[in-house]
Formats: C-alpha cells, sequence, structure tokens
C-alpha cells in the first residue's frame, strides 16, 4: 500500500481483503466506486482515520492486465465532492495504462533472470557469473578481506542436457 503523504497510520488501515470496504468492493466487483463524502458512507470501514489524514471524499478503480486484478488505485480529496463520468473514465484509462506498465516490469524482470539463469539447471550464466566474481573481488579488495571460489565439473554433462532438454 502506498501513497504519497498519508500516515503509516492510515496506510495500516487500508483494507486489503477481497469485498471488505469501499477498496475491496472495488476490488471484489472490479468496477469503479467512489465516496462523495467518506463520514457518511457506510462502506468505508475508518473513516476516524481518514478524517485525520484530512481526506474527506476519494475515488478508487481496479487496475486489471490481462483479465487479472493487480491492486486497486485510489484518489483522495479534501473536499466533498462528487467524481463525474469523465473523471470516472480519466482515472480507469490511467489505471489500464499502469497495469501495462506493471506487467511490462514483470516481463522484464522474468526476461533478466532468463538471461542470468539457465532454465534446466536453474545454474547461473558464465556471464553472470564474471560479473558477480569481480564485484566480490572488488568487495574482497576493499574491506581487506578474501574470497573463495569453488569450481564443480560435472562429467558428460552435454549428455544430461541432451536427455532432459531444453524448454
Amino acid at each position: 500500500v502506498g501513497g504519497d503523504g498519508l500516515s503509516e497510520e492510515y496506510k495500516a488501515k487500508i483494507p486489503l481483503k477481497m469485498g471488505e470496504g469501499l477498496v475491496g468492493k472495488v476490488a471484489k466487483l472490479r468496477k469503479p466506486l467512489f465516496s462523495e463524502d467518506i463520514e457518511k458512507d457506510k462502506r468505508i470501514l475508518y473513516p476516524e482515520v481518514g478524517r485525520k489524514e484530512g481526506i474527506v471524499s476519494l475515488i478508487c478503480v481496479p487496475v486489471i492486465a490481462e483479465g487479472k486484478l493487480l491492486g486497486t488505485f485510489t484518489v483522495y480529496s479534501k473536499n466533498k465532492r462528487s467524481w463525474s463520468e469523465k473523471e470516472v473514465e480519466m482515472l480507469s484509462l490511467l489505471a489500464e495504462q499502469l497495469a501495462l506498465a506493471l506487467e511490462r516490469i514483470k516481463d522484464f524482470q522474468i526476461l533478466q533472470e532468463k538471461s542470468i539463469q539457465d532454465e534446466l539447471t536453474g545454474l547461473y550464466s558464465r556471464s553472470y557469473f564474471l560479473a558477480r566474481a569481480k564485484e566480490e573481488i572488488a568487495r574482497a579488495s576493499r574491506e581487506k578481506g578474501a574470497v573463495s571460489f569453488l569450481f564443480c565439473d560435472v562429467d558428460d554433462f552435454k549428455a544430461i542436457n541432451r536427455i532432459q532438454g531444453y524448454k
């Protein structure tokens, strides 16, 4: 849970269970919801904590990528207000862009992992080993420490790869 300018107390109270509170209902229903006045809205679980933050109204939209719920995106207002259809639409589009960005980050992380680790054996690649070895040698030099390497040779490793195959 993140939020610019929100206290740790507020972030700790935001419900994360599906269907609980307004944010949880957005997650469960997968549709935008808003509250014009959190003090009078029964879907808001901790209006007193929101009041301490200066929150009067809010709008929450689901963040969905490829049919999978990634989270919710909430905008808070210090004023009592209605949220127009245009604002709901704009925030929904923003949430779609956020979902795409999050998916790209996840895909990039997967590609990064695949580039340094063999899928079949789980062993790190030669280039990753050399980069890490260089880092560890530099660290040992800075800290006046030592570094050790253990090398293992697996007989007929090529045959193991042939039998197991690459996916």
